[in-house]
C-alpha cells in the first residue's frame, strides 16, 4: 500500500500534465502564432491578453473587438481542453501610451501579483525583438513583473517577428528551436484559420466565417504561419535600446523607450523603497539630534 501512494505521488509530482502554464500576449492569436508547442504540450493553461485587437487608429472598435475573440474562442477549442482566457482590453496598437508611465507601472504590479498568487509552472511572453510595439510593450511589463515577484518558475519568450529578419538579434540572445510534429502543424495551420478578420490581404469575406475558402485560408497562413517555434528564458534587457545590432530593428513610436525607462526607473524606487525610507528617517532623527 505505501508503495502505491509512493508511485501516485511521484506521478503527481513529475507528470507534465499536471503542471499549469500561462502565456502573456498583446493579441488573441499570438500565443498561437509564436507558441502552439506550448498549447499542445500542456492541459492547465491560462492565456492572458492585454488588447482587444481592435485599434481605435483604424476607426475599429467592440464590434471588432468581439469578433476577433469569437475567433480565438473558436481557435482554442480545437485542443479540445479548457483554457482559461482573460483580456484586460486596451486598446490595440501602441497601448503603452495610452497607458502612460504610472499605468504602466500599476500593470506591473497587478501582474506581478499574478504571477505572486498563482506562480505557475511556466510562463511564456512575447520576445523583445522590436516586430510589434504592443508585444514588446507587453515583455516589458512581464519581465518586471515577474522580477517583483516571488515565483521562481522560468519566464521564456517566443519569437514572432525576428524569424522572419526583421531585424537581427543580437548575438548573445539565441533561441532553442522547436520543431512542431505533422499534428502539431495540421493543429496550428487550422487554428490560424479561424482568424478571418486578420487577413491583410483582402481575400477574405464574410462568407468566410461560414465556409473558409481556399484563398482566404492561404492568405491567411502566407502573412502568419510559421513551422517551427524559438523559445528562450528571458533576458535582462536595456529597454532604452534596441534589441537588435547596430538598432537595426529600433520602433519608431514617439516616446516609446523614454516611457519604459522611466517606468523602470519607478520599478526600481519602488524595490528599494524600504532602503529609502530608512535613510529618509536616519537623516530626520539626525537632523533633530543635531539641533
Amino acid at each position: 500500500m505505501k508503495r502505491v501512494i509512493l508511485l501516485i505521488f511521484l506521478i503527481l509530482l513529475f507528470c507534465p500534465c499536471f503542471g499549469a502554464v500561462t502565456l502573456f500576449v498583446a493579441h488573441s492569436d499570438d500565443e498561437i502564432i509564436g507558441a502552439t508547442s506550448v498549447l499542445s504540450h500542456n492541459d492547465n493553461i491560462t492565456i492572458i491578453v492585454f488588447t482587444d485587437g481592435a485599434p481605435s487608429e483604424y476607426g475599429l472598435g467592440e464590434n471588432e473587438s468581439l469578433i476577433r475573440a469569437g475567433e480565438e474562442e473558436r481557435a482554442l477549442n480545437l485542443l479540445n481542453k479548457t483554457v482559461s482566457v482573460v483580456n484586460y482590453g486596451f486598446d490595440d496598437l501602441s497601448f503603452y501610451d495610452d497607458l502612460g508611465v504610472f499605468g504602466i507601472f500599476n500593470m506591473i504590479m497587478n501582474v506581478s501579483d499574478y504571477i505572486s498568487n498563482n506562480c505557475p509552472t511556466n510562463l511564456y511572453v512575447h520576445a523583445y525583438e522590436a516586430g510589434h510595439v504592443d508585444h514588446d510593450t507587453v515583455n516589458f511589463i512581464v519581465a518586471n513583473a515577474y522580477r517583483l515577484s516571488n515565483c521562481s518558475s522560468p519566464l521564456y519568450e517566443f519569437v514572432e517577428y525576428n524569424y522572419q529578419g526583421f531585424g537581427m538579434p543580437l548575438p548573445h540572445y539565441y533561441f532553442n528551436r522547436v520543431n512542431l510534429t505533422l499534428e502539431e502543424v495540421l493543429l496550428k495551420r487550422e487554428m490560424l484559420s479561424k482568424f478571418v478578420s486578420q487577413d491583410v490581404k483582402g481575400n477574405c469575406t464574410i462568407a468566410d466565417y461560414d465556409s473558409l475558402s481556399v484563398k482566404c485560408r492561404d492568405s491567411i497562413l502566407y502573412t502568419y504561419y510559421f513551422q517551427d517555434e524559438y523559445f528562450k528564458p528571458i533576458s535582462d534587457y536595456n529597454y532604452f535600446l534596441s534589441p537588435c545590432i547596430n538598432y537595426s530593428c529600433k520602433l519608431e513610436y514617439p516616446n516609446f523607450y523614454e516611457t519604459l525607462l522611466l517606468t523602470k526607473f519607478l520599478v526600481d524606487v519602488y524595490v528599494i523603497r524600504f532602503v529609502l525610507i530608512t535613510i529618509i528617517l536616519l537623516c530626520i532623527v539626525l537632523y533633530k539630534f543635531r539641533k
